[in-house]
Parts: C-alpha cells; sequence; structure tokens
C-alpha cells in the first residue's frame, strides 16, 4: 500500500514531487548515456516533462534530483534494454 493518497491533492502533489525527483535524475542519466540507441522510443518514454507540466499545473515546485545512481548508465543499458523488449 501507498504512503500516499492520491485522493488527496497533498498527497498527490507530494508523489508527483518524489516521482519527478526520482526520475529526472535517472532519465538525465539515460540520456547521457545514448539510451535513444537501444531503445528508439525513449523520448515518448520519458517522464520528466510530463511530471514538470503536472507539477506546474498544480502550482508546486519541481524538485532538485536525487542523487545519482553510483554505477556508470552504460552499465545498466543492457538490462533495461532487455526488458524493454519483452
Amino acid at each position: 500500500m501507498s504512503r500516499y493518497d492520491l485522493t488527496c491533492r497533498a498527497d498527490y502533489g507530494a508523489f508527483l514531487q518524489a516521482q519527478a525527483g526520482a526520475f529526472m535524475g535517472v532519465e538525465a542519466a539515460l540520456d547521457e548515456a545514448d539510451a535513444e540507441t537501444h531503445l528508439p522510443d525513449w523520448h515518448e518514454r520519458r517522464r520528466t516533462i510530463a511530471l514538470r507540466s503536472d507539477l506546474n499545473l498544480m502550482g508546486l515546485a519541481f524538485p532538485e534530483p536525487a542523487p545519482a545512481a553510483s554505477r556508470p548508465p552504460e552499465a545498466v543499458m543492457p538490462s533495461l534494454c532487455a526488458r524493454a523488449q519483452m
């Protein structure tokens, strides 16, 4: 069960901010690793732009990105690509 009550505006906003913080850093690292080379539809998969738009509509601040992962993006691309093909 989620700690967020998504029917509550404040919780939904907090949920979006948490998602944005996580996705922004991961997506930036994948962009840097040329994710589009392995996932041709990468730009359609990205969530940062939609999250930024939703937060803006709610009048909420866009969070700082979560700390970068310790593994270089190139190290995770093969497993991400394998999952994307499923």
